[in-house]
């Protein structure tokens, strides 16, 4: 199945299915104009998958990620009902139709305050960037530069739907899609629910298992790079369709954007705008919890 290279997705034009999707609050499809923004990840029409990856259930999920004890299940919180991801130097990276009005992103237990005013957005694309009140104990997270990412990669969804961080697997189907949501156009990669060919020279034929719903939102997509043994994020969950396929921001398509905001220190003067609630729990961020495997 080919995708057009123009897709507008209405709000009301997109229903989310129960099927195999990752639960990532996924809030995009719901706030989605033309397309419907994704809530959770689910995966084989059945299942939420809630305890994070490993190695067993994912290749080399263990590796590659800057530091021992760390994968990219760690940098994705919530936001909005929705999700964000955690890139490092204090920012976090969502869908620009994620609602930011609490004032909040929750990232491993912990609750920061979103500095005031600190919001910033790539032009009419469906991308926003915001900081914290303080800096999370984890290494600066590896963004896709390249561009676009290939047919066939597959990709790792982590994100909040339901109200629980879950996972799913899935292949990319199309490449530089050109996504009409709300009022924002942006360039996406997609995966397609089942079983589909390329109509390309090589064709190869991928089954997805997985598909974002209503609140996943800002949620992420991670690959691998074995010539490096590294992970990078490459998309963010924007939209879903009535055919299952999921959308995602191609985040490669506005590396110059995210990699010049992520050298922006915070101001002082803003910073001390931040709540007392914001303070404590800035407190906390400072000991990580490493997991046991």
């Amino acid at each position: 199945m080919k995708l057009p290279s123009f897709i507008s997705i209405t709000l009301l034009g997109i229903k989310c299915q129960p099927r195999a999707i990752l639960s990532l609050g996924f809030i995009g499809i719901a706030l989605l104009a033309s397309l419907s923004s994704a809530s959770a990840v689910l995966v084989d029409n059945t299942t939420y998958q809630t305890t994070e990856p490993t190695s067993s259930t994912v290749s080399n999920w263990d590796t590659g990620w800057g530091e021992s004890g760390i994968t990219g299940w760690d940098y994705v919180g919530s936001v909005g009902g929705a999700s964000g991801v955690y890139l490092g130097n204090g920012w976090v990276i969502t869908a620009a139709h994620v609602d930011l009005s609490s004032g909040t992103y929750t990232l491993n237990g912990v609750t920061y305050s979103i500095v005031a005013g600190s919001a910033v957005s790539s032009g009419s694309a469906d991308i926003t960037m915001f900081q914290i009140s303080s800096e999370p104990d984890l290494p600066t997270l590896s963004i896709s530069s390249s561009t676009p990412i290939s047919f066939s990669t597959e990709v790792v969804m982590v994100g909040y739907g339901g109200g629980a961080k879950s996972w799913g697997l899935n292949t990319v189907t199309s490449t530089s899609v050109q996504v009409a949501v709300s009022t924002y156009t942006t360039t996406d990669f997609a995966t397609t629910y089942g079983t589909v060919s390329s109509q390309g020279r090589n064709r190869t034929t991928v089954t997805n298992t997985a598909e974002a719903v209503t609140g996943d939102s800002g949620g992420a997509a991670f690959a691998y790079n074995s010539s490096t043994g590294t992970w990078s994020l490459v998309g963010l969950m924007e939209a879903v369709n009535s055919n299952g396929d999921t959308y995602f921001i191609q985040l490669s398509s506005y590396y110059s954007f995210i990699s010049s905001t992520l050298a922006t220190v915070p101001e002082p003067s803003s910073l001390t705008l931040l709540s007392l609630a914001g303070a404590i729990s800035a407190g906390m961020a400072g000991r990580r919890i490493r997991r046991t495997r």
